[in-house]
Order: C-alpha cells, then structure tokens, then sequence
C-alpha cells in the first residue's frame, strides 16, 4: 500500500479547462499523478477526457492545464 504522503510527492495540481457548460467547477482543479497525459472524470453518465498537450502551460495558480478532448459514455 502507497502512504498518502508517497502520493502527494508523486502528484501535480491540475486545472482541467473545457468540456460541458455545466462541468463542475470544484472539480476543475484537482492532484493527478504526476506521469498522467489523461484525466478521465465521471460526469453525467459518461467520461469526460482531458490531456495535457504541453506540460509548460500552467494557469495562473502553477497548475497544469488540462485541455477536454472527448466525452465517452460508460458501458453498462
């Protein structure tokens, strides 16, 4: 099992940009692991994706910018 303090280290804030109007702004920043290109988030029945295109693009807080690319549904 991984501390929480081993996952802190490994993780990056991240401000996930796009997508649905009513995407939910509390979780538009959020920690992901430092190595993710992706972000997929549960949203309204389905996946909202988010990549990052170029890790030197942050927002005006430091955080890493995640652009929305898609939206998949979730199989049943």
């Amino acid at each position: 099992m991984t501390s929480s303090a081993a996952v802190r280290e490994d993780a990056v804030e991240a401000y996930l940009a796009g997508g649905p109007t009513d995407f939910p702004v509390a979780l538009r920043r959020t920690h992901v692991p430092r190595s993710a290109h992706k972000v997929k988030v549960e949203h309204r029945g389905g996946r909202e994706q988010f990549e990052c295109m170029d890790r030197a693009v942050r927002d005006e807080r430091g955080a890493l910018v995640y652009t929305w690319f898609q939206r998949t549904p979730i199989a049943e």
